[in-house]
């Protein structure tokens, strides 16, 4: 069987999405998922990259039977477990049936967490290594879109300032000594489109594009 997680949200405290399991092509079941935030696969604090994973059965004493997810970059023991709320991941995936507000610290949590676990544990056969397929289809609200380009724009002054202090034969000052402004805003414009690529992991334009780009209408940089 295939077990596939579509992230839908990271709002900087936790990641939010949808578990869906396939057999022979068919969606036999579905539910809520409930993990980290992206923090660049930081152990303990970040849920683990978005790819194909290798996914077992496994059991223990703190969580009973559970679901083992094998061979992360840089982790281990990443399982798919029972939570209802962020705090209790350690990079983990919990899993649920509804998204609720269960305490009041303003976070979306998710219920019968237990129930949904048992019933993804006995839909899984034993015995038998499963493919977990997770895909980030995160959509930023307006609060997050702002805080990204804020971070990018800050980059782009940043990288353009460094540039000119390494070379400054580059043109980067005009023939008066100041700032050539048209480079930077291309600078600024450039770290930030490709700050915002990175952000979500857009694949829609490369960097490498963006810098292409960017030399081809103010003439290299």
């Amino acid at each position: 069987m295939i077990v596939k997680i579509k992230r839908l949200k990271d709002n900087g405290v936790q990641t939010i999405g949808e578990l869906s399991i396939f057999e022979d092509g068919v969606k036999i079941f579905s539910c809520k998922t409930l993990e980290l935030p992206w923090k660049d696969n930081q152990r303990s604090i970040s849920c683990i990259p978005e790819g194909k994973y290798p996914l077992v059965h496994r059991q223990s004493k703190k969580y009973g039977d559970h679901l083992h997810i094998r061979k992360v970059p840089g982790r281990y023991y990443i399982l798919m477990h029972s939570a209802n709320y962020f705090h209790q991941l350690k990079g983990c995936i919990a899993v649920g049936r509804e998204f609720m507000h269960i305490d009041d610290d303003k976070q979306i949590d998710i219920n019968a967490s237990r129930d949904t676990l048992r019933d993804i544990v006995y839909m899984l056969e034993r015995g038998v290594e499963h493919t977990l397929i997770i895909k980030d289809q995160i959509k930023m609200d307006k609060k997050q879109l702002i805080e990204s380009l804020k971070v990018g724009a800050k980059e782009g002054i940043k990288s353009f300032t460094l540039n000119i202090g390494k070379n400054k034969a580059d043109s980067t000052l005009n023939k008066k000594g100041k700032l050539n402004k048209p480079r930077l805003i291309a600078a600024v414009l450039g770290q930030l489109a490709k700050w915002f690529i990175a952000y979500k992991g857009i694949e829609i334009i490369a960097p490498k594009h963006v810098d292409a780009a960017i030399s081809g209408i103010f003439g290299g940089m």
